[in-house]
């Protein structure tokens, strides 16, 4: 989310334009080495503010929290931009895990489900009784 922040306001606040474009070279040098890439969210980005060389973040940190549409959104921008970025190094790179920090996943009624469809549209997962 941080990353896809800064190109949000990168027109805008040009010193963004450099940390993303820096950001993305790490990442396709680490890439390029052999480390893999996968997904992991920091929604408290969500709807963040830039003024004055400062960020303020006002959304929850746990992605379970957000609502359901909302979480799906991120999770499909944040898919997207891994998957734009490093198929220009291997056409055949797909994000296929999530890594949620700090207990942030569950228990959720959506985010499962969410996560499985987003790997394999086919994939039902039935909403656990214990995971409301």
């Amino acid at each position: 989310m941080q990353q896809l922040t800064c190109r949000k306001f990168q027109e805008e606040h040009k010193e963004l334009k450099h940390l993303a474009d820096r950001w993305d070279e790490i990442l396709k040098d680490a890439f390029r080495k052999g480390h893999d890439a996968q997904l992991h969210i920091h929604p408290q980005w969500q709807g963040a503010k830039y003024q004055r060389q400062t960020w303020s973040l006002q959304s929850d940190w746990s992605l379970k929290n957000h609502p359901r549409e909302q979480a799906l959104k991120m999770i499909r921008e944040g898919k997207a931009y891994l998957e734009n970025l490093l198929k220009s190094l291997d056409p055949k790179y797909s994000c296929v895990a999530f890594r949620a920090g700090g207990w942030c996943l569950t228990p959720s009624s959506f985010l499962l489900p969410l996560l499985a469809g987003l790997s394999n549209p086919s994939v039902n997962v039935e909403k656990n009784s214990r995971s409301s």
